[in-house]
């Protein structure tokens, strides 16, 4: 019954076993997003896929929003600032 002994505790802390599952969880995830990136924009010819320039300005005559390559390419670097910023928030809070 550890829960009924929260009022006899001194401080919260963030000093578990579990402390740094969160953000080697999101460190990991960040740096698979650059992979992703890094795979989509380097080596594009070995990979049968047009050059990312050409890519990008058949990109402006397209239509449709959704399946828009730099749309989705704004996503990804959205997303990897975002897990870098959330990593750099998790190994660098304080105790609380």
């Amino acid at each position: 019954m550890a829960h009924t002994d929260l009022d006899n505790a001194e401080t919260f802390g963030c000093n578990g076993w579990y402390w740094w599952v969160g953000a080697s969880i999101c460190i990991g995830i960040s740096i698979r997003i650059a992979g992703l990136i890094a795979i989509h924009t380097v080596g594009r010819a070995k990979q049968g896929k047009k050059p990312f320039f050409k890519e990008v300005a058949a990109d402006f005559q397209e239509r449709s929003i959704f399946k828009s390559f730099i749309l989705r390419g704004i996503f990804m670097f959205v997303a990897l600032a975002g897990f870098v910023v959330l990593s750099g928030w998790l190994i660098l809070r304080e105790n609380v």
